[in-house]
């Protein structure tokens, strides 16, 4: 089946990420697929002995507003189906996307672009541009 893949992390710029992944389902009436990458690099001290990681309470909370909102939004655009999905990962929030297109092959992937540059775009590193680079499907930054 076809749909389009939104990355989303709460921004302004996912909200704009997310409008242009509704456009575009909309256009081609097609299911949207909105997906959070929660990286873990930050929190090792919430992995348990053993087992799975679990999110803590605090960002769960926020994760599961914006997620809600952005279901909601997507809803009333008129978007037949629309599915959420929280990845957590160790790793870069780019590998997960690409990772997650790799798995289910998009038409699109849709990320948007914080325009970093410089040294906090080398510390941080650029979700879009990982994404562009690695993505076996093709995908569409928004730029703010």
């Amino acid at each position: 089946m076809n749909f389009v893949m939104v990355g989303v992390d709460g921004s302004k710029y996912a909200e704009n990420a997310l409008d242009k992944a509704i456009d575009l389902a909309k256009r081609y009436d097609t299911e949207l697929r909105i997906v959070h990458v929660y990286n873990t690099s930050s929190q090792y001290y919430n992995f348990p002995s053993h087992g799975e990681f679990k999110i803590p309470d605090k960002d769960e909370h926020i994760i599961n507003l914006f997620m809600k909102s952005y279901n909601e939004k997507a809803n009333k655009a008129g978007l037949k189906k629309v599915e959420t999905k929280i990845i957590i990962t160790p790793g870069h929030a780019g590998a997960g996307l690409v990772a997650e297109a790799e798995k289910k092959c998009p038409v699109i992937t849709v990320v948007g672009a914080r325009g970093m540059t410089g040294i906090t775009r080398t510390l941080l590193g650029s979700v879009s541009d990982y994404v562009t680079k690695h993505s076996p499907c093709d995908v569409y930054v928004v730029r703010s």
